[in-house]
């Protein structure tokens, strides 16, 4: 007997042991899916094997009118693999309809019995069982008897922001052809009139975002056959920058990095702080990160970044931080000596580092080095639940950020080194990279910048949870005999039973963290996470709050991977209140505040 584990949540499906192949349908169309095996012996199912996938889409591609004659009308389009048939149907003007079914094996298909000089709205559409894919239309016209024959084959070449190049295959005996078009939300139209031996055209200074209709007509002297005509949209406006960030915060410099813009000419670049106007800095459009200095130290700025596309500006994206206090330590060295160490840093923040040398009346030129901290002599499987739903798009930076400080902790990525697994949810969870993904840091940072928060509204985290142990925690994965961390993120309270899910992670040696941001309840986050203690959660009051709080998870990421559990920081930065004395006068516990660990 085995048993198949199914998406859409957890499902299961448990098979004969005579099979060796399975068929899951009801699928939805270019969905990721993760799929699990397990050998079911007397009732107890063994370690899964995984592997993962993704459905094929089923739109029709490449709809185009092939002839047009009085009584009928030929067209073609491109195949589509998974197709079991094809459905075709066509519209009279007057709303009269007819359609046919054909073979998945026919890719063209001429319409007989037409009315002559008749307006028709052709449709293709794709069927996969009893699945019927969404159609491609496009409108033609009949032609009368004897009367000027009608282009064939018009297509749209790949639209290039603010034009498209359109081609036809011409008519035997045109002495000119007419390209008409407009938008389709009633624009005002437009035309041109091109010589016989010309079948392609551009059409320029299109409205980005746009839908235009395009049709092309045959003339013969001064007769005129009937349009052939086809729909494209021309590329789209990113309204507003994404993924504005600020780097890395120095003494008077702020650097900022963002993800670039299609079709963006530059950048504009403002910020402000208490009692200074607003300033601003054009920024080429090939860059995606700026320093920006001359910043004065310890100051919160506010800043505003937005694409610009000729002479429009977008709309900009707002952000807060702070530059550096400029606060530093000195030491002075022996003049013999080539190397110093120094102690008491942070994990997750970058330092700078200044050496000057001295004379006996003067002082030489500073050189500077700046560097990261990293977690060294450990090893770490750590998974990351994201909480990534199209309604928390607002998280999405502050996240991302948690994530890329938390893996520029760890020293170096690989299977013999420290890996890192990230499982987005909402109403289900799914996949979005597993422990082996990476076997180095570069490409583990661009997989999680392009981490998509696109799902259905939901926060079944007990699910997340499941699904974590199940399908990351495995040998499978790439799960090793190192600490395992699962690392929760939480905005708000579960909608399933995260307590049944969390014991059964923990029953597993896995050792669970959890960050809870805003409306996340801190006490069901309490008995989630490892031992119910304080120490192994963060509870932040907003997004902004929680930038400040990466070199807290660095810490005890690290003391995990060490196997020495939690770096507790020292000195000003210990953040811990005296509880109230309990009952009967018994001692009280010394316990973190919400935002601590």
């Amino acid at each position: 007997m085995s048993r198949v584990c199914l998406p859409g949540g957890v499902q299961f499906r448990e098979v004969t042991s005579d099979l060796s192949a399975f068929t899951i349908d009801r699928l939805q169309p270019d969905e990721y899916v993760l799929i699990g095996v397990a050998v079911v012996i007397d009732g107890s199912a063994g370690e899964s094997v995984t592997l993962s996938s993704r459905t094929h889409g089923y739109g029709i591609t490449g709809l185009r009118i092939l002839d047009v004659n009085a009584r009928s009308i030929g067209i073609a389009w491109d195949a589509l693999p998974t197709a079991t048939g094809y459905k075709i149907s066509w519209r009279h003007s007057n709303g009269a309809e007819s359609s046919r079914t054909v073979a998945s094996t026919v890719t063209s298909y001429t319409i007989e019995g037409l009315e002559e000089n008749a307006s028709y709205r052709i449709a293709v559409s794709a069927l996969i069982g009893s699945n019927e894919g969404t159609p491609a239309t496009v409108l033609t016209r009949t032609v009368l008897s004897g009367v000027v024959g009608t282009v064939t084959d018009l297509k749209v070449l790949a639209p290039q922001d603010e034009a498209v190049k359109v081609t036809w295959v011409g008519v035997q005996g045109a002495t000119s052809y007419r390209i008409v078009w407009k938008k389709t939300d009633d624009g005002e139209e437009q035309s041109r009139l091109v010589g016989p031996g010309v079948t392609s055209v551009d059409l320029a200074q299109l409205e980005r975002g746009a839908q235009y209709e395009v049709q092309v007509m045959a003339l013969v002297q001064n007769q005129e056959g009937s349009p052939v005509s086809v729909r494209v949209t021309t590329p789209g406006v990113v309204d507003r920058v994404e993924g504005l960030r600020v780097l890395e915060a120095r003494q008077g410099t702020l650097r900022l990095t963002w993800r670039a813009v299609a079709g963006a000419t530059g950048y504009k670049l403002y910020w402000s702080t208490a009692g200074e106007g607003e300033r601003s800095q054009l920024i080429r459009r090939d860059v995606t990160s700026y320093d920006l200095e001359g910043l004065r130290p310890g100051q919160n700025y506010i800043i505003r970044f937005a694409a610009l596309f000729q002479d429009r500006e977008s709309e900009a994206v707002t952000i807060r931080a702070s530059t550096n206090s400029g606060e530093g330590q000195s030491q002075v060295l022996n003049g013999s000596a080539n190397s110093f160490r120094v102690s008491g840093l942070r994990l997750g923040r970058r330092y700078v580092f200044s050496l000057q040398p001295t004379y006996q009346n003067r002082v030489g030129q500073v050189a500077t080095v700046e560097e990261r901290t990293v977690c060294v002599d450990g090893r770490l499987d750590v998974v990351f639940l994201v909480p990534a739903s199209r309604d928390r798009s607002r998280l999405k930076d502050p996240i991302i950020s948690l994530l890329t400080s938390a893996a520029g902790t760890l020293t170096t990525i690989g299977p013999r080194d420290s890996q890192m697994g990230v499982l987005v949810y909402s109403d289900v969870p799914r996949v979005h990279f597993l422990l082996n993904r990476h076997s180095n840091t570069q490409t583990l940072l661009q997989e999680i910048l392009s981490t998509p928060f696109t799902a259905n509204p939901g926060n079944a985290i007990g699910q997340a949870l499941t699904y974590a142990e199940r399908y990351f925690m495995t040998v499978a994965a790439g799960r090793r005999r190192v600490p395992g961390v699962v690392v929760l993120i939480a905005d708000g309270r579960s909608t399933d039973d995260v307590i049944r899910a969390a014991t059964e992670l923990r029953a597993t040696g896995v050792t669970v963290l959890a960050v809870g941001i805003g409306q996340a309840v801190s006490e069901e986050l309490r008995r989630v996470v490892t031992d119910g203690s304080t120490q192994n959660l963060l509870v932040v009051s907003d997004m902004a709050q929680l930038y400040r709080y990466h070199p807290e998870l660095a810490d005890l990421l690290c003391g995990l991977a060490r196997g020495t559990g939690v770096t507790v920081p020292t000195g000003p930065e210990a953040c811990t209140v005296q509880c109230p004395a309990g009952e009967k006068g018994e001692q009280g516990q010394k316990v973190k505040e919400p935002g601590c660990f």
